[in-house]
């Protein structure tokens, strides 16, 4: 019973319940031949030591019943403990004793009873020290299961392990981006210091600078101030000198007209008469002397093309004070146009065979025209008939131009002969023999009674139209001469060969100047033509490959090519105010090429 009142206070102490299992032991009945001894006294010592130990005990747990009571945590209301039912393995004593009883052994089953309790009373062992009997079964079991634990909780810590060292590498590479990124900061922040440093230093020198710039400026501006006085007074001046060599050129005009007057009186007597007209005096002034023209500008374009005969045209003149051009044709008519917008003015079916050449009279009147039907005619736009003819050639004529007095008519023809026709007497006035094959181009000089020639003999004469007298002949090109042209002051005469090759002659110091190749290293190509600008400073050649080059004479090189015409290129001229040219070419084209920064064709 005490044991029992003390698993209970254990019990209560420790809040659990127990369920004690009770267990019968099955004995004889009371006749057996046991022999029950007496007890002595120390037994009964040892009993009374043991109820002392009881007491001690029971007085210990009380007093730690009470102090438990007395504590704050006992204060609070906790809820009655659930009962659970607790197995528990049984002792070894109570084992044997069970295993006896259950295979009837009672007498083997008393021995031991009675030496257990002999052995208990002597104290050889206490019931306490005794194990259950499953203790090691349980211990062995108990470790597996703690085994088995443990195996998983390793495992759980390698697969944690594992998440640690992933994430671990992750931090790794995160520390190591952050770090190459806080390198490559530091870096940008040394550059960006550095930087700002020499901006600091540029500053300063800009400051500088600007304070050097805006004293310059200031200076500059005052300077300016007083270029522009400088050139306003320079612009009167200039004015004033204008003005005076417009008076000047109006009285030398009013002369001209005086003198005009007077030989057209003359020589409307001749010509009543039947005389021959007196040949001009040389004191005639050049009115391109003093002009001044616009800089040609070489970046030209097409700006407007006309189709203005069926077959090639092999002449071109233009009027002289009005921007009106005609042109002559292998379809044997010749066409009057206004190069203004493009329009045709007059026409006419003028030879027999294709027609070479043509010119205005310096009126504006007449027109005259060379054939290959070896006939000149002349033609009176007022009435829009042919009024005289001239058959002196014996050869295709090839070139016909008016004297700047309008009484003359020269002309160049294939049988090496050049003729003066007057036309107050309707007949030929001079004849001019020294080439040995084809005349194939003539010209005035401005304003003067002497005239160039150029032949197929590679040469190039300067005549005297009164004499009929060769004055000077030039000679240098190793080809056929296909045409001449003066400069508008008179004073340089330039010549073209097949070749593309052209020179420049000092009809003064008689000798050559220049020389320029328009087709170097190319033997396909034939050169016919040749122009000169208002102002001298280029020289155009019209080709075979259906361009024209223009080249700078300073710079001595060619600084366009004009592509446009579908075949040769036969005449090229510059109008009055020197802002466009004009060509046409055996495509039976007439272009207009006007001068435009954008669109131009650089060689």
């Amino acid at each position: 019973v005490n044991l029992k009142q003390m698993s209970l206070a254990v019990a209560e102490q420790r809040e659990e319940a127990f369920i004690l299992q009770k267990e019968e032991i099955e004995g004889d009945s009371g006749d057996d031949e046991y022999k029950y001894e007496n007890v002595s006294e120390d037994e009964q010592e040892s009993e009374e030591e043991d109820l002392d130990q009881y007491e001690n005990l029971k007085t210990k747990v009380e007093m730690k019943l009470s102090q438990r009571a007395e504590s704050p945590m006992t204060t609070l209301s906790m809820p009655p403990p659930e009962p659970k039912h607790v197995y528990r393995e049984p002792v070894v004593d109570d084992f044997i004793r069970n295993f006896l009883v259950g295979y009837g052994l009672s007498d083997t089953l008393n021995i031991f009873q009675q030496e257990w309790h002999n052995l208990q009373k002597k104290g050889a062992f206490h019931d306490n020290n005794l194990g259950f009997f499953t203790d090691v079964y349980n211990k062995n079991k108990k470790l597996k299961e703690k085994i088995v634990q443990k195996r998983k909780e390793v495992q759980e810590a390698t697969v944690a392990a594992d998440q640690a060292k992933s994430t671990w590498e992750k931090i790794r590479k995160e520390r190591d981006f952050h770090k190459q990124h806080y390198e490559r900061v530091q870096n940008e922040k040394k550059v960006l210091n550095e930087n700002i440093k020499k901006l600091k230093e540029l500053h300063d020198q800009y400051e500088e600078r600007i304070d050097e710039i805006t004293k310059k400026y200031e200076i500059t501006i005052k300077e300016k101030t007083l270029l522009k006085l400088e050139r306003d007074r320079y612009m009167n001046k200039a004015n004033s000198i204008q003005k005076e060599i417009k008076d000047i050129e109006e009285a030398m005009t009013k002369e001209i007209l005086k003198k005009q007057r007077r030989m057209e009186g003359k020589l409307k007597k001749y010509k009543e008469e039947g005389k021959l007209t007196p040949w001009p005096s040389d004191a005639r002034p050049n009115p391109y002397l003093n002009k001044i023209f616009d800089d040609f500008n070489p970046n030209m374009s097409n700006v407007h093309t006309i189709s203005s005969h069926e077959k090639a045209v092999g002449g071109m003149a233009l009027h002289a004070r009005k921007d009106v051009v005609a042109t002559v044709s292998d379809d044997c008519s010749w066409k009057i146009w206004n190069m203004k917008n493009g329009e045709l003015i007059m026409s006419a079916e003028a030879h027999k065979d294709f027609i070479s050449a043509v010119d205005f009279h310096p009126s504006g009147s007449h027109l005259v025209t060379g054939s290959a039907d070896k006939t000149i005619k002349l033609w009176d736009f007022e009435h829009a008939c042919s009024t005289q003819s001239f058959n002196e050639h014996t050869q295709p004529v090839w070139c016909v131009r008016f004297h700047d007095t309008g009484d003359f008519i020269l002309s160049s023809s294939m049988d090496a002969q050049v003729k003066l026709m007057d036309l107050n007497v309707g007949k030929c006035r001079q004849a001019y023999r020294g080439h040995t094959d084809s005349v194939n181009r003539v010209v005035f000089q401005p304003f003067t009674n002497f005239f160039a020639s150029c032949s197929s003999d590679q040469t190039v004469s300067i005549w005297d139209m009164r004499t009929a007298l060769t004055v000077q002949t030039f000679y240098g090109h190793m080809n056929a001469l296909t045409d001449v042209a003066f400069t508008p002051k008179g004073s340089t005469v330039a010549s073209l060969d097949t070749d593309g090759v052209i020179k420049l002659w000092d009809i003064r110091m008689v000798k050559e100047i220049d020389m320029y190749d328009v087709v170097p290293n190319n033997l396909n190509t034939r050169a016919n033509c040749l122009a000169i600008d208002q102002n001298e400073q280029f020289i155009m050649a019209g080709l075979s490959d259906n361009t024209f080059k223009l080249i700078n004479l300073e710079k001595r090189e060619i600084v366009s090519t004009f592509t446009g015409h579908e075949d040769s290129v036969n005449v090229i001229c510059v109008n009055h105010d020197n802002t466009e040219v004009y060509s046409v070419g055996s495509d039976g084209l007439l272009k207009i090429w006007r001068q435009v920064e954008s669109e131009f064709v650089q060689s």
